[in-house]
């Protein structure tokens, strides 16, 4: 078809129509790739990602909360999604893996893992570590800044030390080390009795 404006100023421009059959299949294809690619993110993550995430790949929120509605994904927390497919493999602390995700939803997982804002502390990590008959009361951070605080977030503002000293990386997760888990929870005056 020719455009009005270009027949207007007698050019004879060709423009393919926008609902056209290939522009319809190569957006679809477009799609696919990206929901491809947010798979592979959330592999990598937990078998979650976040809407912001979602959105660098091209993938809108209504397209999120839509899919979350026909149940091809599920929410984890306000903002961070998995695929039910792959909810049989999730990690056992897929609710604090969200959260935790939430708290820095653009953030580089890689990133977050080698050089951590937080570090999984206190009964969480004990519970993570196996260590203890010590019940977790919620997902315990500690982070030399503010961390946001929730009814199932506990935030602790103080410095860790290195990789290996005070934290690993433990299913995913910057894990407190059991001498650092031992001296928050006494310094804290819990011990599980």
């Amino acid at each position: 078809t020719i455009s009005r404006a270009s027949a207007r100023f007698g050019k004879a421009v060709t423009c393919i129509d926008a609902k056209s059959p290939y522009h319809r299949k190569m957006a679809a294809v477009d799609a696919l790739a990206a929901w491809n690619r947010l798979h592979a993110l959330a592999g990598t993550q937990f078998g979650l990602f976040t809407a912001t995430q979602a959105g660098r790949h091209g993938i809108a929120h209504h397209d999120l909360s839509r899919r979350a509605q026909g149940g091809e994904l599920y929410r984890a927390h306000r903002g961070v999604y998995g695929f039910s497919a792959d909810a049989a493999d999730m990690c056992p602390y897929a609710d604090w893996a969200g959260r935790w995700l939430a708290l820095r939803p653009g953030a580089d997982i890689a990133e977050r893992r080698t050089n951590p804002d937080c570090i999984v502390s206190h009964d969480s990590a004990a519970s993570i570590r196996d260590l203890g008959t010590l019940p977790s009361r919620g997902l315990y951070l500690t982070g030399p800044r503010l961390v946001t605080s929730s009814s199932r977030i506990h935030a602790y503002r103080r410095e860790f030390g290195p990789l290996g000293i005070d934290w690993e990386l433990l299913d995913g997760f910057p894990v407190a080390t059991a001498g650092r888990i031992i001296a928050d929870l006494a310094g804290d005056r819990i011990d599980g009795s």
